[in-house]
């Protein structure tokens, strides 16, 4: 019994254990999804069962999901400042570059600029060659001209512009109507073009014109009887625009934009107006003068005045003027010139200087033509804008006549004062010749070829002060 027992005893002890490492074994397994679990019930016999195998913490999963969490708003936050970082350089860099202009025209203005200096002077003691040593020295003045400039440079762009559109074929439409502004234009040019047909047929049409002015004296024409200065020079500023007593024009009224009046008054102070203004009126002003600058006529004699003197003697001549007279003519023509730059038979100025002329409300008066006929007799001031409007019509068809009320702006009244005293001095046909000479001079002695280029060109070589070589 005690053996038994004891035997039995440690048949129970060994069965435990085995239950046990059984279990333990079977809980550890991860491969099993089930365990077998052994149970020894009082009479010792042992039973053997199954039971679910625990599931595993679901604490690691939860883990790994706020990590995931945690990675995408970190990417997403890195993306988002890398947006607002680009954004905020994009909108330093476009702000800082808002007054450098990059277009290929400020690059290309930018290069010119550079290649005129001259870096290496200093630009303390020698401003000007630092800014234009460079281009002085690429940029010589030609031989036909009196000076050189970006300007210049820039205008005879346009103008080889220009001539490649006036060379272009004329299309049918252009061909068929010449009144078309493109076909008028490239039909004047192609005209221009011909020499040969200006040079045999200009004098047919100088005859015409100088027949239509009743002759000129200089050329041998008898002087008309009543001849009328305000008719012969109504008709030039009409039809030529050949403006050398004073200008005359519709411009804007400068103290009133609204209206449009006659203008007129002296030639420097209408210069400084439109460059001030662009404003409108007729006025009336100093004479434009054919050698440019004033002092050519008040100082003694001088090479450019010789030279004047010369191309007017020679240019009559080749009109067929008698050579006796010419000199005669020519002389007295630069006489009542030189009396409009600067009076040598009285103790008045014509002509005012640049300095004084560009205070415009001291220079604007408004005037009636009746007005203008009391205080400036000498000149019959309504003849002279009824004959410049004689063939333009208003928008109704009906021609243009001024009355004395009509109202003229003048710049430079006390200019017309002094001319009014002026022309009685002279006898008419030494005005008539100065008049028509202007009138040559201005709108065809340029574009005749030789002799009459030729001798052209020699007078502007001598008044550039340069040699010319023969």
């Amino acid at each position: 019994m005690g053996t038994g027992y004891g035997g039995g005893g440690e048949l129970l002890d060994n069965t435990v254990l085995y239950s046990k490492f059984t279990v333990s074994e079977a809980t550890d397994a991860p491969d099993h999804s089930e365990a077998a679990n052994v149970v020894v019930n009082s009479s010792g016999n042992t039973k053997a069962s199954t039971t679910a195998n625990p599931r595993p913490s679901s604490q690691p999963t939860r883990m790994a999901t706020r990590e995931r969490v945690f990675g995408v708003l970190a990417l997403l936050f890195f993306l988002l400042s890398l947006l607002l970082f680009i954004g905020l350089l994009y909108l330093y860099l476009r702000n800082s570059n808002d007054d450098i202009c990059m277009t290929p025209g400020c690059i290309q203005t930018a290069s010119v600029i550079l290649s005129s200096m001259n870096s290496s002077v200093d630009p303390c003691s020698d401003f000007y060659e630092y800014a234009c040593g460079q281009w002085i020295r690429g940029h010589p003045i030609p031989d036909d001209a009196p000076s050189v400039s970006n300007f210049e440079n820039l205008g005879q762009d346009l103008e080889f512009a220009l001539k490649e559109l006036l060379e272009e074929k004329i299309g049918r439409e252009e061909e068929l109507d010449r009144e078309s502004a493109i076909g008028k234009a490239k039909f004047f040019y192609k005209l221009c073009l011909n020499e040969s047909e200006i040079f045999d047929n200009w004098r047919t049409t100088f005859e015409e014109v100088v027949a239509a002015f009743g002759g000129w004296p200089s050329l041998g024409h008898p002087m008309p009887e009543h001849v009328s200065i305000e008719k012969l020079y109504g008709d030039m500023v009409a039809k030529f625009r050949a403006d050398s007593l004073f200008k005359a024009t519709v411009q804007p009224d400068d103290k009133n934009s609204e209206k449009h009046v006659l203008l007129t008054g002296d030639f420097i102070a209408q210069q400084h107006i439109l460059e001030a203004k662009k404003s409108s009126a007729d006025w009336i002003d100093q004479p434009a003068l054919n050698l440019f600058a004033r002092d050519f006529y008040v100082l003694a004699e001088n090479e450019e005045r010789l030279a004047y003197l010369q191309l007017i003697r020679d240019v009559l001549v080749l009109l067929h003027a008698p050579a006796e007279s010419a000199t005669q003519d020519a002389e007295e023509i630069i006489e009542f010139e030189t009396a409009l730059a600067n009076v040598r038979f009285g103790t008045f100025q014509i002509t005012m200087a640049d300095d004084q002329r560009h205070d415009i409300a001291e220079l604007y008066t408004k005037m009636t033509l009746g007005q203008m006929k009391e205080q400036l007799p000498n000149f019959d001031w309504q003849l002279f804008f009824n004959q410049v409007f004689r063939e333009i019509t208003d928008q109704n068809g009906t021609q243009i006549v001024f009355d004395e009320n009509a109202e003229v702006v003048v710049y430079g009244i006390e200019f017309l004062r002094r001319l009014d005293k002026l022309l009685p001095e002279y006898e008419k046909r030494r005005v008539v010749n100065y008049l028509e000479w202007c009138w040559f001079f201005k709108t065809m002695l340029r574009d005749l070829p030789d002799p009459f280029a030729l001798t052209i060109f020699k007078f502007y070589k001598t008044l550039n002060c340069m040699s010319i070589f023969m």
